[in-house]
This record gives structure tokens, C-alpha cells and sequence, in this order.
């Protein structure tokens, strides 16, 4: 029946049925009419920021939204040697070290630099190649520039998100990581 009255075949009351548009997060929701709202007896009342009343103990699982989750990639081959973070979901603020990693090519790649700065006016080409190889595993000039002002090869790298992420530990201590692959 379209209209209130009594129903044919038992004589409840008719109630019209309320018809308004349900958005995605509220068809979980529960509609109830202030009758029946009294009859269940639910109180309700604004939200505020107040002192609490009463402690309550509530069980449930915490899930983190995947949307903010994202990997990391290291430009750089070599192992993980030491990890700055302890548990998954911790989170990793822009800059912040993540890990050392040793990497056997940094090393090779930083004498082949600091022997070609003897020669960079006689072999530019050679000097700019040795940087370019750097630059590709995202050094900054300023790094490069430490090493040539040092004279010293340091095969230790402070891996540092460019992001700010939620890091999964999956990665563990003394486990090769390989050039563009997904590190954490």
C-alpha cells in the first residue's frame, strides 16, 4: 500500500517508509524515527571535546589505509646493514634515516671520481662521467662535492625517504638489496 493505514493481512499500523539518498558511508548506518528511537531507548548527543566519564574497553583490529602506504626505492645496489626503524607502522618522517647500506659499487664509483679530479682539466669528459654515475643513484652535489673535498671513499650510503611513509620492516639486517628495486 502507498498510503498509512493498517495492513491487510495482520492490521499493523502502516509507517511511510522515508526514502532519502544514501551516501557510501552511511550504508552501514542505522536510521531510526524519534519513535523508535525512544522505544530502544538510544541517547545521543553532540560531539565535543570533553574530559572522559567513564573508561571503556573496546576490542577491535586497527587496519592502516592503504592509501598512504608506499614503498621506497633504493637507486643504489647493496646490503642493508643496519635498520633505523622498529616495528611496522612506524612513521617515517621526510629526511630521516631509514638504513646504511654498504654498497661495493659506491665504493668503486667514488675512486673513480676522486681519480678523475686529478685529471679533469686535461679529461673533463671522464670527471663529468664519474659524477653523471653518482648523480643517477641520487647523490646530491653536495655529497659528490664531500667527496672530492675529502679525497676519502666511504662505501656506507644513509638510505633517507624523499617522502614521508609508513614503513613495513619486510626488509631485514644484511639483505642485498639490487639497483631500482623496491627496498621497503
Amino acid at each position: 500500500m502507498h498510503e498509512p493505514g493498517k495492513c491487510p493481512i495482520c492490521g499493523m499500523d502502516l509507517i511511510p517508509l522515508n526514502q532519502e539518498v544514501v551516501t557510501p558511508l552511511q550504508t552501514l548506518a542505522i536510521h531510526m524515527t524519534e519513535e523508535a528511537a525512544q522505544l530502544a531507548n538510544v541517547l545521543t548527543t553532540l560531539v565535543s571535546k570533553q574530559n572522559p566519564v567513564k573508561d571503556i574497553r573496546l576490542y577491535g583490529k586497527v587496519q592502516a589505509d592503504e592509501r598512504l602506504l608506499q614503498s621506497q626505492v633504493s637507486y643504489l645496489p647493496g646490503r642493508i646493514e643496519k635498520l633505523f626503524v622498529n616495528f611496522t607502522g612506524e612513521v617515517v618522517r621526510k629526511g630521516q634515516t631509514l638504513a646504511l647500506i654498504y654498497s661495493p659499487e659506491l665504493v668503486t664509483a667514488q675512486q673513480e671520481l676522486l681519480e678523475t679530479v686529478s685529471t679533469k682539466s686535461s679529461q673533463p669528459i671522464l670527471y663529468e662521467a664519474a659524477k653523471d654515475k653518482l648523480r643517477q643513484w641520487k647523490l646530491s652535489e653536495s655529497q659528490i662535492a664531500a667527496i672530492e673535498s675529502s679525497g676519502k671513499v666511504n662505501g656506507f650510503w644513509k638510505f633517507s625517504p624523499t617522502l614521508q611513509v609508513l614503513f613495513p620492516p619486510d626488509a631485514l639486517t644484511m639483505v642485498t638489496i639490487f639497483h631500482r628495486a623496491r627496498s621497503f
